[in-house]
């Protein structure tokens, strides 16, 4: 029987066209899982470096922020030691005027005193003349 052979003939051969193909698809799956997980891996380096680069940007912002910080916490140090420096100056001025102010009020007081006393030396020799000119000449001084 010619037919029977012909079709148990053909069958064979379909049947490896099916395996062909049906191996085919499991190549083209392996194919598609490799392409897949190249993919996933691509992503994840993708994120690896959007972390990384996220991380370095903070770091550098904290960083420039601890620097700014830190530079104007020392210049307010620096302005507070000036602020310091003239109100001492100030202080000090002040305090050598409340002594010159001191002395001159002690100085007028002795003169004062002394006035009183008669002791003052322009008036006793102011007296002492006065005296003399009364006892030697009566004319006026010249």
């Amino acid at each position: 029987c010619p037919s029977v052979s012909a079709s148990n003939q053909a069958k064979p051969h379909q049947e490896e066209e099916e395996e062909e193909e049906g191996g085919g698809g499991e190549e083209e799956e392996e194919e598609e899982e490799e392409e897949e997980e190249e993919e996933e891996e691509e992503r994840r380096r993708r994120r690896r470096r959007r972390r990384r680069r996220r991380r370095r940007r903070r770091r550098r912002r904290k960083k420039k922020k601890k620097k700014k910080k830190k530079k104007e916490e020392e210049e307010e140090e620096e302005e507070e030691e000036e602020d310091d420096d003239e109100e001492e100056e100030e202080d000090d001025e002040e305090e050598e005027d409340d002594e010159e102010e001191e002395e001159e009020e002690e100085e007028k007081e002795e003169e004062e005193e002394e006035e009183e006393d008669g002791s003052f030396c322009s008036n006793t020799y102011g007296q002492s003349r006065v005296h003399h000119m009364n006892t030697s000449d009566k004319s006026p001084p010249a």
